[in-house]
């Protein structure tokens, strides 16, 4: 897994965040998927979505579900990779994007599970 470098880590909101990513073509993620022509797993998408989420956000322990999941164009080896999270506490919902040069790559939801008083940016 990738190293996120996080972006306007001071100016962003606390239900926002920003990060990049190199696509290292030696991730061990990219092999058998698919041989001759590589790409980042749609599971490995959504795992990093969420697991490099907690690091910015009081995120829920209990996942419900996925929305809006859509995959438009293959992320490969190789590629500078932005990903964009809008986290609303309230609801429980957090929203993600896969970004590069190419444009958008994928995009979806996933829904917790709402606990009295998360939610709150995690300072760091």
């Amino acid at each position: 897994m990738p190293t996120p470098t996080w972006l306007d880590a001071e100016a962003s909101g606390a239900g926002h965040a920003r990060a990049t990513f190199e696509l290292d073509p030696a991730l061990r993620v990219f092999e058998g998927h698919f041989p001759g022509r590589p790409i980042l797993p749609g599971v490995a998408q959504v795992d990093w979505a969420i697991r490099w989420a907690r690091e910015r956000f009081a995120l829920p322990a209990r996942f419900l579900r996925l929305d809006t999941l859509k995959f438009q164009q293959p992320l490969e080896p190789g590629m500078h990779v932005e990903v964009e999270w809008r986290w609303n506490a309230a609801t429980g919902v957090l929203k993600f994007e896969y970004r590069s040069a190419q444009g958008r790559h994928s995009s979806g939801s996933a829904v917790f599970a709402v606990e009295e008083g998360a939610g709150a940016a995690r300072a760091g």
